[in-house]
């Protein structure tokens, strides 16, 4: 399963990659149908990216894994609707808005579960810029909030968003638990454990 997404979610960012590359060379995606299709490749793309790190939730907390996947599932078919179909503004706004939510549960939850409580106060700090930022998006999408009334302040989230995204990301794979079937990870208390009481057995066979 995960396998099958990394490759389509591969094959959808070159689609991505080709189709704006394309745009740039005087061959548009930005209007009619070429939009369509590029908004739905993108929505499939970034929701693969999401249903990988859903299928990693899975590993470790299953119902988190299950409701995270369907929050995923069930945003990529609503965005893709609104592409496809006229469903109305106040329709469009809440898909939007949903899609934004649901990005950043899976997002905290399936690297937080990779983290524990390491690196505690880059997470609390990474995810509430991260959370702030979405709200301001959802303010604007409903429009409580204009972008150009803040823009500069909405600017500089965005940078830090990005930042913060791509930190904890990192920190998150780098501090993921790979179990091979040739190593298993212990903690360091067990290792002493299992150090001392060699030692002693050790000893006795030595007696």
């Amino acid at each position: 399963m995960k396998k099958g997404l990394t490759i389509g979610t591969l094959i959808g960012l070159g689609l991505c990659a080709l189709m704006l590359i394309l745009s740039i060379l005087g061959i548009s995606f930005f209007k009619g149908t070429r939009l369509d299709l590029l908004l739905i490749v993108a929505t499939l793309t970034v929701g693969g990216y999401f249903s990988i790190s859903s299928a990693e939730v899975l590993k470790r907390n299953k119902t988190l894994g299950i409701v995270s996947t369907s929050l995923i599932g069930v945003a990529v078919v609503l965005v893709i609707s609104t592409v496809l179909f006229d469903t109305g503004s106040v329709f469009g706004d809440v898909t939007f808005t949903f899609a934004l939510l649901s990005v950043l549960f899976n997002f905290i939850v399936s690297t937080k579960l990779k983290l524990g409580n390491k690196q505690f106060l880059v997470q609390i700090g990474s995810y509430s810029i991260l959370s702030i930022f979405i709200l301001l998006c959802v303010l604007s999408i409903f429009g409580v909030l204009k972008i150009g009334d803040i823009l500069s302040v909405f600017l500089i989230l965005l940078v830090l968003s990005i930042v913060s995204f791509v930190t904890v990301s990192v920190l998150a794979n780098k501090s993921a638990d790979y179990v091979s079937e040739e190593y298993v990870k212990i903690t360091k208390k067990e290792y002493e454990e299992l150090k001392e009481k060699a030692k002693k057995y050790d000893e006795l066979k030595g007696k």
